[in-house]
């Protein structure tokens, strides 16, 4: 659709936008450049929100709302989400979620894999081979999971000899282990996104004759978001251990990081603002364990001199040389709440706080004349245990195989929260983004429940536009005028309000653009 060319629109002073920057000192002759920078990949602006970045003016709390839901993250070596976890005894009942979906979904008949049964995944059994007509019976969905992300090396491996009962390797060389398979792969990079994401399911469903219990609709929103849409700060450490120097700092720049002070930033500005969760990889070393950061507390906050950020640092002398460009400095404990994986499960959890676990952290956080935060330096035991690198998902990717899909997990999904939906559960979304002139972000969907009036409020600088459209992203194409767009909100700058009629049963997908360079907003939407 088109809309008629603006004439009214100018962008922002430049100098509104790029204050000049205050003067300082030179450094003594040889001190030399920052031995950490703030590098492109540690840069917190790249989240694409807008940062407070005065320290003084930032949140010490904050929860993310909704709570993300935890699940088990499916390990490799047990099959994945074809691992059967309900043992009643009944078949049907009995089958993993990849199973059920083909039974319900893909045509496929379960009494093709009756008498026969899978490769059992534990501790006293491994070395035993398993059923291999089991595996040629399965489904489509079901074959294409174990055989691309399930325990297919560990299967091969126990045919062969080569396993103990425990899954340890008999030649003794733990690469081997499993099949070659590591304990800690699954799907966690799935799960995170699918549960900050993703309303938890509450009820289980039958569709075409096949129960759902809220784990097996867990696992497939999970395996739908196998490739994620998302944002990501920070370096993956490959190091199994982490060497650290002389004054136990880790030696590797991609140890080093996530940077801290990108790290408070995104706290306090997605969760201690904008209330908005985000994932983090917890553990610095090769390992990649990916978890919904929930909430987090400041329990000190000390604004502390050179000479003792310097001590705090174990740097010899009086000069702060992590960064040269730091004029003052605070010394910071904090502690942060995740969601950790749990087991399956046919009740929810998100409500819960079971399953949220909690990591202490201590650091300097660098400043500029001003107070605005520009880097900071790990402390204490956190140099070594800290984030690896942290990432905002956006929007679910491909699936883990084409035998699935997004639309319809979402028909379980919507059944499994119909006594909740009917009960009156109303629209209250918030999105913070920063963009460029031009640059387009599809930032989510709004599923309506009941009929009613969306409400619009968006504050910010700069200036963005808001589009929605109806089952589809928006197309935006030209100046932003023309496209495949249902409703437009436009006006001078990114103050604005707007109101759009949606009937029950919609899928509202909303979008912004950039109309000037470095503009940024928040954007409520509400149901009235």
């Amino acid at each position: 659709m088109s809309r008629p060319a603006r004439t009214d629109r100018r962008p922002a002073h430049p100098t509104s936008e790029h204050p000049t920057a205050p003067s300082r000192a030179p450094l003594p002759p040889g001190l030399g450049e920052a031995l950490d920078e703030w590098a492109f990949s540690n840069d917190p602006t790249r989240f694409r929100v807008p940062l407070e970045t005065k320290v003084e003016a930032l949140a010490r709390n904050g929860t993310a709302e909704p709570r993300p839901w935890a699940d088990t993250y499916w390990p490799t070596y047990q099959d994945g989400i074809n691992a059967r976890w309900q043992h009643t005894g009944d078949l049907l009942r009995d089958l993993s979620p990849a199973e059920k979906f083909d039974a319900a979904f893909n045509g496929w008949d379960p009494e093709r894999v009756r008498g026969h049964k899978p490769y059992r995944a534990e501790y006293g059994h491994f070395h035993q081979p398993g059923d291999e007509e089991y595996y040629r019976n399965l489904g489509p969905f079901a074959r294409d999971c174990s055989m691309r992300f399930g325990n297919r090396r560990t299967r091969e491996a126990a045919a062969a000899g080569k396993l103990l009962p425990d899954g340890s390797a008999k030649s003794g060389n733990e690469k081997e282990d499993f099949g070659g398979i590591e304990t800690w792969f699954g799907l966690c990079h799935a799960w995170t996104p699918a549960a900050i994401l993703e309303r938890e399911p509450m009820m289980p469903v039958e569709h075409n004759g096949i129960r759902f219990e809220v784990s097996d609709i867990k696992a497939l929103l999970i395996a739908c978001y196998n490739q994620t849409a998302a944002i990501l700060i920070g370096s993956r450490n490959e190091d199994r251990d982490i060497a650290l120097d002389d004054r136990g700092r880790a030696e590797k720049a991609d140890a080093r990081d996530v940077n801290p002070g990108a790290f408070h930033l995104l706290l306090c500005n997605l969760i201690g603002r904008d209330k908005r969760a985000f994932a983090e990889d917890r553990t610095a070393n090769y390992e990649v364990w990916n978890q919904p950061v929930q909430e987090y507390r400041v329990t000190m906050l000390e604004k502390i001199p050179r000479r003792r950020a310097t001590q705090l640092a174990r740097l010899s002398g009086v000069w702060y040389r992590h960064n040269p460009k730091a004029e003052l400095w605070y010394h910071v404990q904090l502690e942060v709440d995740y969601i950790t994986e749990s087991a399956a499960s046919i009740r929810p959890n998100a409500e819960s706080d079971e399953q949220e676990r909690t990591d202490p952290y201590e650091y300097i956080l660098e400043c500029d004349a001003e107070g605005n935060v520009i880097g900071g330096e790990w402390l204490a035991t956190s140099r070594a245990e800290h984030p690896d690198f942290l990432w905002l998902p956006l929007h679910a990717g491909a699936p883990i195989s084409p035998y699935v899909s997004l639309d319809q997990v979402h028909l379980l999904l919507k059944k499994s929260r119909e006594d909740v939906e009917q009960r009156g559960e109303k629209i209250d979304l918030k999105w913070s983004v920063r963009l460029d002139a031009g640059e387009v972000l599809q930032v989510g969907t709004i599923e309506v429940k009941v009929d009613g009036v969306l409400e619009l409020i968006m504050t910010g600088r700069g200036d963005i536009d808001v589009y929605t459209r109806a089952g589809s992203d928006p197309e935006i194409r030209g100046d932003g005028t023309e496209g495949e767009f249902d409703f437009m909100m436009y006006g001078e700058g990114s103050n604005e309000r707007g109101t759009l009629d949606v009937s029950a049963g919609e899928v509202i997908h909303v979008a912004l653009r950039g109309f000037v360079d470095h503009s940024a907003a928040t954007l409520i939407v509400r149901q009235q």
